[in-house]
């Protein structure tokens, strides 16, 4: 229901507050323009932009993990959600910016303000938020003073925050006064959306890879061989590691993996507001749902449910091997589908590849996992999980 183009509800309200509460915009740049979601959309499900944002995220998250790895062939006992978190954050920043936003307090502030951006939305008056709120406006301060640097010289790595400032311009807020810091919170929302799941979803997958030995044997069997046939060596790729978009949507098994851990493991939440009163019926009860309410819906319900996923609490990514899955809520849907999955999809296989074929890992402590329907905290990753690492090649 939520997700139909229905006149009783929209999510145009709800974009509104994180824009303002969560984000810090002004109240004029937080009105829901739906030219900017399908700017996105045309934008990121465009081939030629899709391969341009893929091939330099891969080059960038090789290019980070050599800042962070330790020596070659030397093991090593790690944060498995640290070294995502740390690799994935910098090669999307590279990716977005360029490498001289890098910084090891850029990316400490946004582990800061990721760990509790919820608290912005929850209707805590904001004196009591004062530390999440300094770390926000360090980064977006931060991404003014990028601008102001380097904005002009280098301009943006990518196109999409190029055309994304010149649609604000020229399109979606001709009626104001643009600030270098309206900018600077637009780039820094963009730069949250593009990394605050992905390196969850990274953890997630390979934590489930590596725990479940037989799925890891045909994980690593099917790079390895796909590797032999479209590469003259293993060692080919160890030093070009990059893939065109074809070659990872031939990886049809990591697909499937990673179709498995966002099933398992999404956390958000879908959220309507009602904008005129009307009943809805559920199993032969009829509900008054009125005006100026907030429906919240939880994709766990589904994505837990034993008849569309036999048994629901096991990664098993065979289950996709036979029929299309269409229950799975992970990115949305309907016309607010994410128009970054594909893209975020193709950096979870970057790291999932990166892994298996370079390395072994032996998780030493189990993460928290609670499977089953709830808030969705309990699907978070716990960052002391620690794994041993060593070259597996």
């Amino acid at each position: 229901m939520l997700l139909s183009n229905n006149p009783h509800f929209v999510f145009d309200t709800f974009v509104h507050d994180a824009l303002k509460h969560m984000f810090g915009h002004r109240e004029s740049m937080c009105h829901y323009k739906p030219g900017i979601n399908a700017f996105y959309t045309d934008f990121l499900l465009s081939q030629r932009h899709l391969a341009d944002l893929t091939e330099k995220y891969q080059r960038a998250y090789i290019d980070r993990w050599s800042v962070h790895a330790q020596p070659s062939g030397t093991a090593r006992r790690v944060s498995l959600y640290d070294d995502m978190f740390e690799t994935a954050f910098e090669a999307t920043v590279c990716v977005l910016f360029d490498k001289h936003l890098v910084t090891p307090a850029f990316t400490d502030a946004m582990r800061r303000f990721i760990a509790k951006d919820y608290m912005l939305m929850s209707g805590i008056p904001h004196y009591f938020l004062s530390d999440i709120i300094r770390t926000r406006e360090f980064m977006v301060q931060a991404l003014c003073t990028w601008r102001a640097r380097y904005g002009e010289t280098s301009a943006y790595a990518s196109d999409l925050l190029e055309e994304r400032e010149k649609g604000s311009r020229t399109r979606w807020h001709t009626d104001i006064t643009l600030t270098d810091r309206d900018l600077a919170v637009d780039n820094f929302v963009i730069l949250y959306a593009s990394s605050v799941n992905t390196f969850l979803m990274m953890f997630w997958t390979l934590y489930h890879i590596y725990t479940t030995p037989h799925v890891l044997a045909t994980a690593r069997a099917s790079v390895i061989t796909y590797l032999n046939t479209h590469h003259d060596s293993i060692e080919e790729y160890l030093g070009q590691p990059v893939f065109s978009l074809q070659q990872l949507e031939d990886q049809t098994y990591l697909k499937a993996c990673i179709q498995e851990a966002l099933r398992l493991h999404t956390s958000g939440f879908i959220f309507r507001d009602v904008v005129q009163d009307f009943e809805y019926e559920v199993k032969g009860e009829r509900y008054l749902i009125k005006r100026g309410e907030r429906l919240v819906s939880n994709p766990a319900f589904l994505h837990f449910d034993p008849v569309l996923y036999p048994n629901p609490d096991t990664f098993d990514p065979d289950r996709y091997s036979e029929k299309k899955d269409r229950h799975n809520l992970s990115f949305g849907g309907g016309v607010h589908y994410c128009p970054g999955r594909k893209f975020a999809r193709n950096e979870i296989l970057t790291a999932v590849i990166h892994y298996l074929v370079k390395y072994d890992l032996e998780f030493q402590d189990a993460p928290i996992v609670g499977f089953g329907v709830g808030t969705g905290t309990e699907t978070f990753a716990d960052p002391a999980t620690l794994v041993g690492v060593k070259r597996a090649l």
